[in-house]
């Protein structure tokens, strides 16, 4: 019941915050700082959205019946985290009066699809959590500000952390690669698009990539999926014609399968999942990416194949503790791979 009244009340101090945006002087902006300001602002509604439908609707006991050990713990978190993204949308929204614009006002959100259960609701926020730390990296390459910019990444950061505590929540490992990778909004837009009605009159007219079907639970590596993208399946293509491709942050360009024999990656976390006309492998950079390859998604997913204590411990309550091992200054040194072969650790300096 707590979780729900906070769910309530966070409801209408979102919508009060769109009503009195904060002061702020008056800026200049570019039509395309316009644009992209309007596309954070709704992509913030889109994840605010997210955690208000859930907090109403799921309790504490909810949580415990599906096997979360310790569920205020993850309640407490999740609506600290719904308080960041109505704080967020308040500060864009004031972003935009002071350059003379305003929000979209005709969008509406619907989770319905993964309101179903706890489980389903909690994996799809890593999805979320992704898709809004995505439109902010994808604002990076659009805006002409400086100040916007950095405004930019002063909330970027934030998104990464909740994104991290999801992880952890649905038992998987914290931080699983040392990179992300951007998106475009169409992008975005791929995987979000189900939600989202109304916003026929967005101004970035945007071209609409055909989605992909969803993947709602996490999997381990190497499990056969059969995509479904518009009257199409993986299995029922011309399989000469179409490839599946899967990008993430470990590398630069993406994994290409023939399209009947798509499996999850051997990749530790995230992973995009793509249907392109060429096995010329998609790359990461999306200020040079082939996008004219692509038929469908992306799709994101996640391949569960390494666990941490602290996800033990958030799902389970207990954990199996091992001895962890240190690493030696020899291999420190190594991990470094400092340009001139040295490097100081504790016990003195070390040549590699």
């Amino acid at each position: 019941m707590r979780f729900f009244q906070s769910a309530t009340a966070l409801l209408a101090a979102s919508g009060a915050a769109l009503a009195a945006p904060l002061n702020k002087a008056k800026r200049t902006a570019s039509a395309a700082d316009i644009q992209t300001l309007q596309f954070l602002h709704m992509m913030e509604e889109f994840e605010a959205t997210y955690y208000l439908e859930g907090l109403s609707a799921f309790s504490a006991a909810d949580f415990s019946a599906a096997g979360w050990a310790i569920p205020d713990l993850v309640l407490e978190n999740l609506l600290t985290f719904a308080t960041d993204q109505s704080n967020h949308i308040q500060f864009w929204g004031s972003v935009l009066e002071s350059v003379g614009s305003q929000p979209i006002s005709t969008c509406a959100f619907h989770f319905e699809p993964v309101l179903t259960d706890v489980a389903t609701w909690l994996q799809f926020g890593r999805e979320m959590e992704y898709i809004g730390m995505g439109a902010l990296m994808s604002a990076l390459t659009m805006l002409d500000s400086p100040e916007m910019l950095l405004d930019v990444t002063n909330i970027v950061t934030v998104e990464a952390r909740h994104q991290t505590l999801f992880n952890i929540f649905n038992g998987a490992e914290a931080v699983t690669q040392s990179y992300d990778a951007a998106l475009t909004p169409s992008q975005l837009l791929a995987m979000a698009g189900q939600f989202i009605t109304g916003c026929e009159i967005f101004p970035m007219d945007l071209p609409m990539v055909p989605q992909v079907t969803h993947l709602f639970a996490g999997m381990p590596a190497g499990l056969a999926l059969n995509w479904t993208w518009g009257n199409a399946t993986t299995q029922t293509v011309n399989a000469d014609a179409f490839w599946c491709q899967w990008t993430s942050g470990t590398a630069t360009d993406a994994v290409v399968q023939p399209i009947t024999q798509c499996v999850s990656p051997a990749i530790n976390g995230y992973v995009f999942a793509w249907i392109t006309n060429s096995s010329t492998p998609l790359t990461t950079d999306i200020t040079t990416q082939n996008v004219n390859n692509v038929v469908a998604g992306p799709a994101i997913a996640f391949v569960d194949s390494q666990k941490d204590i602290l996800s033990e411990l958030a799902v389970t309550g207990t954990a199996d503790v091992n001895d962890i091992n240190t690493i030696s200054s020899a291999q420190a040194a190594a991990l470094m791979g400092s340009s001139n072969g040295t490097m100081t650790t504790a016990s003195g300096t070390v040549v590699a």
